[in-house]
C-alpha cells in the first residue's frame, strides 16, 4: 500500500517543479523584455538629449550644454558598449552588464537583458 502513493505523488511532484522552473524562466524574459523596451527609452532619450545640448552649447558657448551633452553621450556609450559586446562570437556579459548599466540600465535588469540577448539573438526576429 506505501508504493500506492508515491507513485501518485512522485510524477506530480516533478512536474510541480518543473511549471515551477518554467514559470521563473518567463518571468525572467519577460522582465527582460520590460528591460529592454525601458533602455531604447532611455537611449532615445539620451541621444534626443545630447543633440539638444551640443546645439545649444554652438550658439550659446554656454558650459552647462557642454556637460549635458557629455552625461548624454556616456549613456549612448555605455549602450554602444554593451550591445558591442553582447555581438562578439565570444561574448563578454560582465562588460556588456557592465555597459547597460553606464547606460542607465538597473544593474538587476542587466544580467536578465544579457541573458535574453543570449538566448534569443539568433532568432529571425531579432536579426
Amino acid at each position: 500500500m506505501s508504493t500506492g502513493w508515491r507513485s501518485v505523488a512522485t510524477p506530480m511532484l516533478l512536474a510541480m517543479a518543473l511549471l515551477t522552473v518554467a514559470a521563473m524562466a518567463s518571468v525572467t524574459l519577460l522582465n527582460a523584455g520590460r528591460a529592454f523596451a525601458g533602455a531604447q527609452a532611455m537611449w532615445t532619450q539620451a541621444r534626443h538629449g545630447a543633440t539638444e545640448a551640443l546645439l545649444s552649447y554652438i550658439v550659446t558657448l554656454d558650459p552647462a550644454d557642454l556637460d549635458h551633452f557629455r552625461k548624454r553621450a556616456a549613456t549612448l556609450e555605455g549602450y554602444s558598449l554593451a550591445l558591442t559586446a553582447m555581438q562578439q562570437p565570444d561574448a563578454n556579459f560582465r562588460v556588456a552588464q557592465a555597459g547597460l548599466a553606464e547606460g542607465g540600465t538597473l544593474e538587476s535588469d542587466a544580467a536578465d537583458m544579457a541573458l535574453a540577448y543570449y538566448l534569443l539573438s539568433e532568432h529571425w526576429r531579432f536579426k
